[in-house]
């Protein structure tokens, strides 16, 4: 349950769609009292859309593996052992 005022995350909740059904009657009965609060969260949905506009066809791409922690490290792994000094033979 959010506590009113409502803290800066719990607005935020609210614009990302994260809060449960009670919370977010609760948070838009405050926002209908408190006009320049609702501003604030009006604006902040409104730059959510465009991100979400703008970045839409990024999210949907899949990942690049070459980026992967796991695969960097092994990559560095066999660098490193391609390049470290061996012990003389026999």
């Amino acid at each position: 349950m959010i506590s009113l005022p409502p803290s800066e995350r719990d607005l935020h909740a609210y614009v990302d769609h994260q809060l449960l059904e009670s919370d977010r009657r609760v948070l838009e009965t405050y926002l209908a009292a408190h006009p320049d609060v609702a501003a604030q969260v009006h604006a902040w949905q409104h730059d959510a859309q465009l991100l979400r506009a703008a970045l839409g066809g990024a999210l949907q791409q899949p990942a690049n593996p070459d980026l992967d922690p796991a695969l960097i490290r092994q990559r560095l792994k066999r660098q490193s052992r391609a390049t470290s000094p061996r012990p003389p033979c026999c």
